[in-house]
């Protein structure tokens, strides 16, 4: 037993590790575990001794060799455990060794005997049997427990005759053996027989022999081996079942299929190829019925392989191995017939090809029709396989950003994008793609002369022949124009919430004034009714009450005159869509929702929403909803903070739902709530200003819990009736 440092050294040894060494404690303390230890277990050992240093595991054991101090290899199985402090301080480590070297050496002999016991094994793998001129068993081989191959006791198969252990029906074919037997005189050729197994069920066996004969030449018995191929046999069966049912599998195939071989020259060189095999679709491709076809020639029947350099690709193929893949060979399938488009795949087989064809023109037509949509189309196309990489895109592209195409293919579409990376819609909702949904997201890309325009994709999910999605396809649109316009909606929308907040300020203080002036009203009016019910006159005091009176008036009016001048904002209404007033608003969000790291979820902001409203105002109710969110999101102090905004229809109605998953409103009712805030320091006059823009909307303001477990507000506005149709 030895205790060692982190470092491996030795710090304290017993006894019993001195004399497993051969090296007294004074030099053991001066060495550490490393020296001791044969080089060739160095390695593992020094895995795993780091794999304790580290805290990945307690304890570990390992076999493994050491070096003797007279120079010889001892073994030693040894555990090794770390020792730490009650604070989980590393001390070291505490190596428990056992002496291994006579254990190891005596599994090494026992190794070498079971390789001599294997060879002998395999030396003598048949059964070797003596039979008599009747078949009967005299003597047969056995392994170690005195059974046969067959698993019979071998002592107990003396004098049974061959045919009791033979499957029912192979007896005939004992019977006709012994007659040839006494026939003949000598072993016919081999056979196979069904042995019945002292384990139940039966084995395929090889019977071969030869014959006995006596000093005086005649026949005294036989000498057979039986070789057990059952495993043989039922891979035969298999394959010839196999064979049988890919025959039917490719006699079913829609696609044409036929096996051809090389025809040479004298020369060896490849001239021709011959029909050897065709399923029936391939027979009624060519026109030629099986018979006929089979070992007719390919040049007359297919007259696209009459060109030099497809021949010479069969040939290459042939010769090469290598297999031939063309996805638009355009030929004629067979002799007078117009030319058509062919997915061909063509492999080795032995001095021969296996050749299988498609018939894709109708694909190649539709092909044809997209790109030449795509190409009069003003939109940017593009599909990108599942790792963004751009496969295909559309020749707008150097119209709409001055790129050639071939310069986008083959690279990672986020290279384009003004960050270097996918929008954060698509990141948010890959899985939403996944699963099929479309998405739509915005983003700033690159043109070819470095300028950077807004675009907005729609992406959509691509999918193969197998229904199983490869990748997407974005259609995508310039809208730089929109977004200008967006961000001046956005900037004159700051303005009027600027306004419409200082003057409902306004509002609030003049509220506050207008109690205390309500109340010196009513004071003055009965100061002077009480002066003038005691018949007492006093000039300075009867002049100052009416003044204070007068003023008083003219301050209430004033207030009476904002407040009307606050209920009547004029509003400037015209048809618009809710969903893209709420999308411009998100622009200028999306900044603050990113530096705070709120994930935002949006739902229905695609579809159509048109209301009849002031779209400055409808933002500025929005952006109140928006910053009340965010602001309770950054005090609640939340792993994650996540904003969901949504719109739905409800009944005749267009409903913009904002929730988070913050602190929530107090339980209160709505109509409080209007001047509470989820924010702790709040006015809650934001949420009066939406109830105010809601109520000039003919729409309303409900507030409540949210399902994500903080505040919910949800803006209800009547949608826009149809605009009458026009010729």
């Amino acid at each position: 037993m030895g205790l060692t440092d982190p470092d491996g050294r030795f710090r304290e040894v017993n006894g019993a590790m001195e004399t497993f060494c051969g090296l007294d404690r004074e030099e053991l303390l001066r060495r550490d575990w490393q020296s001791i230890t044969h080089p060739e277990d160095l390695v593992p050992s020094l895995v795993s001794y780091r794999r304790l240093l580290e805290g990945k595991c307690a304890q570990y054991r390992l076999t493994k060799r050491y070096r003797h101090a007279d120079g010889s290899v001892i073994w030693g199985d040894i555990t090794v455990s770390a020792v730490r402090t009650a604070e989980d301080r590393l001390l070291g480590a505490l190596f428990q060794i056992v002496d291994a070297t006579g254990l190891v050496r005596r599994q090494e002999e026992l190794n070498r005997e079971c390789e001599r016991f294997r060879l002998a094994a395999e030396l003598a793998s048949d059964m070797v049997v003596m039979v008599d001129t009747d078949l009967r068993c005299s003597w047969m081989s056995r392994d170690s427990d005195g059974r046969n191959a067959l698993g019979w006791p071998a002592e107990g198969e003396i004098g049974v005759t061959l045919d009791k252990r033979v499957h029912p029906d192979d007896r005939a074919r004992v019977g006709e053996l012994t007659a040839t037997l006494l026939a003949s005189g000598h072993w016919p050729d081999d056979c196979l027989l069904r042995m019945r197994t002292a384990y139940g069920g039966y084995r395929w066996m090889l019977v071969k022999g030869a014959v006995l004969r006596g000093s005086d030449g005649k026949v005294t018995g036989y000498v057979s081996t039986l070789r057990d191929v059952d495993e043989l046999v039922s891979t035969r069966q298999r394959e010839a079942a196999e064979t049988r049912r890919l025959q039917a599998t490719l006699d079913s195939l829609l696609d044409p299929h036929v096996v051809i071989e090389a025809v040479r020259d004298a020369r060896g060189t490849v001239v021709d190829f011959r029909y050897v095999a065709a399923n029936p679709m391939a027979c009624q491709a060519i026109g030629v019925p099986l018979k006929q076809l089979l070992g007719a020639r390919v040049l007359p029947l297919v007259p696209a392989l009459r060109d030099p350099e497809l021949f010479g690709r069969y040939v290459h193929t042939l010769e090469s191995g290598e297999a031939l893949i063309l996805n638009d060979l355009e030929a004629s399938e067979a002799k007078g017939r117009q030319l058509r488009h062919y997915e061909l795949r063509v492999a080795k087989l032995n001095d021969g090809l296996v050749c299988t064809w498609r018939d894709v023109t109708e694909r190649a037509e539709l092909i044809d029709t997209l790109d030449l949509l795509t190409r009069s189309s003003g939109d940017l196309v593009v599909r990108l396989d599942l790792d963004g990489i751009i496969r295909w895109v559309s020749p707008s592209l150097n119209t709409l950003l001055g790129w050639q195409p071939g310069q986008w293919l083959g690279r990672c579409g986020t290279e384009f994008l003004e960050h270097g990376g996918l929008c954060p819609g698509y990141r948010d909702s890959r899985q939403r793609l996944m699963a099929g949904e479309m998405l739509v997201c915005q983003d700033r890309i690159r043109a070819r002369d470095g300028s950077l325009h807004w675009l907005e994709s729609h992406i959509s999910p691509y999918r193969g022949n197998d229904g199983t999605i490869r990748g997407m396809v974005l259609s995508c649109r310039l809208i730089d124009d929109r977004v200008e316009a967006q961000n001046a909606l956005v900037h004159k929308g700051e303005e009027l919430r600027r306004k419409l907040r200082t003057s409902l300020a306004a509002a609030a203080i003049a509220h506050e004034i207008k109690k205390p002036l309500s109340l010196l009203l009513m004071n003055c009016e009965l100061a002077q009714q009480q002066l003038a019910g005691a018949g007492a006159s006093n000039g300075p005091l009867d002049q100052l009450i009416p003044s204070i009176r007068r003023e008083a008036r003219t301050v209430v009016s004033t207030i009476e005159r904002m407040n009307a001048l606050l209920r009547s904002v004029p509003t400037e209404t015209r048809r618009l869509d809710l969903g893209s007033v709420v999308r411009s608003a998100l622009l200028y969000q999306r900044p603050r929702l990113e530096s705070r790291g709120i994930r935002l979820e949006t739902a229905g902001l695609d579809a159509h929403w048109p209301v009849q409203g002031d779209g400055g105002q409808l933002q500025i109710a929005f952006n109140n909803l928006i910053d009340n969110a965010i602001d309770a999101l950054g005090e609640a102090a939340r792993p994650e903070g996540r904003l969901r905004v949504s719109l739905e229809r409800v009944e005749h109605d267009v409903q913009l739902a904002v929730d988070d998953n913050g602190p929530g409103f107090p339980a209160l009712s709505s109509e409080q709530l209007l001047l509470r805030t989820t924010k702790s320091k709040g006015t809650g006059l934001g949420l009066y200003v939406v109830e105010q823009i809601a109520s000039l909307h003919e729409g309303r303001l409900d507030l409540g819990r949210s399902a994500l477990g903080g505040a919910s507000a949800r803006l209800l506005l009547p949608l826009a009736a149809s605009p009458p149709a026009t010729s």
